[in-house]
């Protein structure tokens, strides 16, 4: 319906925002002191599940009422999610990493009630720690980083389909929108493209340097499936889904943010995290023009020192190292300063 919901972590709460206008909607209190690194909704997007390391809180994204939170692990235990995805019906799989347990991805319903676990085979070589990592649904399939693996899974028989080698360790997976093909990308290296029937690789996105761009964070297909978005720190990229070929290269400050998870498409607009805290960059998929990004006009942690400027404009200084420029007589945000880890006051000069 136009907008979307962030849930940065438990000072800023639930925040509801019109993605035309980047201007806030509402707010919610989050009824569990954590930070969320995973998001994700269901199919009608009217529900969404927002993920910390133990947690996973369920949200009305229509009213931004939470009907509960699902305790998965212990806090003081081993385990730890690592991504969630909804099934049609209702049903969460939730991929963890954890050191004593063999059960890399688990399903539970929406009580926090474990239904069952799919027998995943993982690799050894896992310096301790098994982890399930990101996942992809479509067309009755799953898809499953397994540390330098990807699998796929049949979730009706939960039979593996095949196991696709990465050689480092899986970061980003996506399917096609027909769902014939999937992606998998990871560290360094290239972002891999496998056909679901054949098992086999069919092109492949990049190169990716590990030193210039670090691990590759996202990936996600234009809706008509003709091109493909791939995020990493350096920025963002477009490809051409049937020759692989590079179309062009997207982003803002400091490239855009490795946060699983966090890219959509709204309509035929892309949206993406930029490097700055809390800016939305924007793509139109239709004419391929990179739009202006919203600046989401929030701090992700507390406030500490403020001054005034000399244009009568009020700046703020927060823990999370921004220093924000903001309308006094309207509060919209007007600049944003990243990378000021400072906990001294403030002050402004012409």
């Amino acid at each position: 319906d136009d907008t979307f919901v962030s849930a940065a972590s438990y000072y800023v709460g639930l925040q509801k925002w019109d993605a035309k206008t980047g201007a806030l909607i509402a707010t919610a209190p989050l009824p569990k002191e954590s930070y969320t690194n995973v998001a994700v909704t269901t199919k009608d997007r009217k529900l969404g599940a927002f993920a910390s390391h133990s947690s996973i809180i369920l949200v009305d994204l229509v009213s931004l009422k939470t009907p509960r939170v699902l305790e998965i692990f212990s806090e003081k235990g081993g385990d730890r999610i690592e991504d969630v995805a909804f099934l049609d019906d209702g049903n969460l799989v939730v991929s963890a990493c954890s050191k004593g347990s063999s059960e890399a991805l688990r399903l539970f319903d929406q009580r926090g009630h474990q239904v069952s676990s799919f027998d995943v085979p993982r690799p050894k070589e896992s310096y301790g720690e098994a982890c399930g990592g990101p996942l992809a649904i479509a067309n009755g399939l799953l898809v499953a980083g397994i540390n330098e693996k990807a699998q796929l899974i049949d979730l009706k028989s939960k039979e593996v389909l095949g196991t696709f080698e990465s050689g480092v360790s899986v970061e980003t997976v996506a399917f096609a929108p027909d769902g014939t093909q999937f992606v998998v990308g990871g560290y360094g290296d290239a972002v891999n493209v496998f056909d679901t029937k054949t098992e086999k690789a069919v092109r492949s996105y990049g190169f990716f340097s590990y030193d210039e761009d670090r691990q590759i964070s996202g990936t996600t297909f234009s809706p008509d499936g003709k091109r493909v978005f791939v995020s990493a720190s350096s920025g963002g990229r477009i490809y051409d889904t049937a020759s692989g070929l590079e179309l062009r290269r997207i982003g803002g400050v400091d490239g855009a943010v490795n946060m699983r998870d966090s890219i959509a498409t709204i309509g035929n607009v892309l949206a993406f995290p930029m490097g700055a805290p809390d800016l939305i960059g924007r793509f139109d998929w239709t004419t391929g023009a990179q739009l202006p990004p919203h600046d989401l006009g929030r701090h992700d942690q507390a406030l500490l020192f403020g001054a005034f400027g000399t244009d009568g404009s009020v700046y703020t200084a927060s823990r999370d190292g921004t220093i924000r420029k903001w309308n006094a007589m309207t509060g919209a945000p007007i600049a944003t300063f990243s990378d000021f880890p400072t906990d001294k006051p403030i002050a402004v000069a012409k």
